[in-house]
């Protein structure tokens, strides 16, 4: 539900795109709305997002993006279908929150302003020099927090339509693994991989661990206990300062099919046996990974992790629900604004201030 996950997502390959200044004063807005005037950054934030998601399906950048075949339509009508669609749905949601009396208390919107001046920190001039001001970014973000607001009280624990924590934990323990890891990297700090005997002394390290391990896997709490304090020995820590570990250390939930793992990984996870312990590797990390059995696990284990197994329960529901509203709604554009606004005119460079050269 959050597009600037895209942009984010690629801003570290192609800085940014950026719209020329307004021929014309009647194109400041894009539509109206019950009467009134909708800010066009709303729009073009939408359209900036929309670019970065076309870039990540055609893995090109710049101009060769609009040129793309994306769905069977060039880069630049798919970018100006899902600017209309996402604006649509924009317009649908903020009317839905109105009608229902949907809005925010004072301490959310302090939390929502607080996250969103921090993502506005690091994206906010890739926004601005497309004529997005923060007011129209903000705008976006507080509706994107509203669809949020309205799923929870679709679905959520005093929702019109709750979901039980039984079904929530039964999804839970079906859709995720309990695991308990030593993780190591193949990588340097800076990101770079390192050399190919760098490598196989951090996969013998690894192998080393797995071989300290007993068969039924019982002792790797101990284990890992013993590689913390050899660590900590090695930082010129003290050792004797590493904690003591209980049942509950070091255990966490990986989502199944999570698309930060190799499905080689998953598969291999999937096929152990409980409190089974092996060296598993995926990109550019290594795992000396135990399975735990998630049947034991309770609605409070779960607790973390609840909105993401209520989204992979009903998201899809939910993602129709909005289509629907979407359906029902109108935009009455500025037809000037409407057509002045092009993927042609993004320009994919970030003017630097004289500070900054």
């Amino acid at each position: 539900m959050n597009l600037k996950k895209t942009a984010a997502a690629l801003l570290a390959a192609v800085m940014a795109v950026s719209f020329t200044a307004c021929a014309s004063k009647n194109v400041s807005w894009i539509a109206t709305n019950n009467g009134e005037q909708v800010p066009a950054g709303i729009y073009l934030d939408y359209m900036v997002n929309a670019y970065y998601e076309a870039a990540s399906k055609t893995e090109k950048q710049g101009k060769d993006v609009l040129k793309e075949q994306i769905d069977g339509v060039s880069g630049s009508a798919w970018i100006q279908n899902k600017t209309d669609e996402d604006f649509k749905k924009y317009i649908a949601v903020a009317n839905k929150a109105a009608e229902e009396g949907m809005a925010f208390t004072d301490e959310e919107i302090a939390q929502i302003d607080a996250q969103v001046y921090y993502q506005w920190q690091m994206m906010g001039g890739l926004f601005e020099q497309n004529g997005v001001s923060y007011e129209s970014f903000l705008a976006v973000s507080h509706n994107d927090y509203l669809l949020n607001k309205a799923f929870e009280n679709e679905y959520g624990t005093n929702g019109k339509n709750p979901v039980s924590d039984a079904d929530l934990l039964k999804a839970f323990q079906e859709n995720y693994f309990r695991v308990r890891t030593i993780t190591m990297s193949l990588n340097n700090t800076d990101g770079t991989a390192k050399d190919e005997a760098a490598q196989q002394k951090v996969m013998d390290k690894a192998n080393e661990i797995l071989g300290k391990v007993n068969s039924d896997g019982s002792n790797y709490l101990d284990v890992i206990l013993e590689y913390e304090k050899e660590q900590a020995a090695s930082r010129g820590e003290d050792a004797s300062t590493v904690h003591e570990h209980t049942e509950t250390s070091h255990v966490s939930y990986m989502q199944k099919g999570n698309i930060n793992y190799t499905q080689e990984m998953m598969d291999a996870i999937e096929a152990m046996g409980n409190n089974e312990v092996k060296v598993l590797t995926s990109n550019s990390m290594v795992y000396v990974l135990q399975k735990l059995d998630i049947s034991s696990t309770t609605a409070e284990d779960m607790s973390p992790y609840r909105t993401g197994v209520l989204q992979m329960l009903k998201g899809d529901e939910f993602d129709a629900t909005i289509q629907s509203w979407a359906d029902a709604t109108t935009v009455d554009y500025n037809v000037e604004a409407k057509n002045f606004y092009k993927p042609e005119k993004l320009k994919l460079t970030v003017k630097r201030s004289s500070s900054e050269s």
